[in-house]
């Protein structure tokens, strides 16, 4: 069975074969084999290092932990130069949205500067809030509070190719 990667290669060298000069078209296979770059590198991350750390109620104060995991974030950001990534803030479901908006950013916040600190460029990381709007776990148990304080760190961008 054919991946995809495979499937973009064929589609490559048949558009070279048959003299195709549809540049709309390459810039489409492109585009998706970055996607497709960016995809694998999320992978990796998510496996390697760990893409979450989680908060204590109404805080945004790294714990022993959360340390732990932004060092090997840093580790591998700092070994992966031309990466970008996001960190997106997240909240439980009680608060208002504003609040746990400004909760949420505070908490990208956080992540952002230790990895400032540990060595990664300010330039390469961005951060945004979702406040209570994309919970982990959608139910209303302690269990469910615990995972979606949190932040997630996206590989967004690489110019490895560049």
């Amino acid at each position: 069975m054919l991946n995809l990667r495979n499937m973009m290669g064929i589609t490559l060298l048949v558009f070279s074969l048959i003299g195709c000069s549809n540049k709309k078209t390459l810039n489409i296979v492109n585009n998706t084999q970055i996607q497709d770059d960016i995809n694998l590198l999320n992978q990796e991350f998510k496996t390697i290092v760990g893409e979450k750390v989680y908060f204590s109620f109404d805080s945004a104060k790294l714990s022993k932990e959360a340390k732990t995991t932004l060092i090997l974030q840093a580790d591998w950001l700092n070994s992966h130069e031309k990466v970008s990534a996001t960190i997106e803030g997240h909240c439980d479901e009680r608060g208002t949205q504003d609040y746990n908006v400004g909760l949420g950013l505070k908490r990208a916040e956080s992540v952002r500067n230790a990895l400032v600190e540990y060595g990664v460029k300010a330039s390469r990381l961005s951060v945004i809030s979702y406040g209570k709007s994309k919970p982990e776990d959608i139910g209303h148990t302690k269990k469910a509070h615990k995972v979606n304080r949190r932040t997630v760190t996206v590989i967004i961008k690489s110019d490895i190719n560049n």
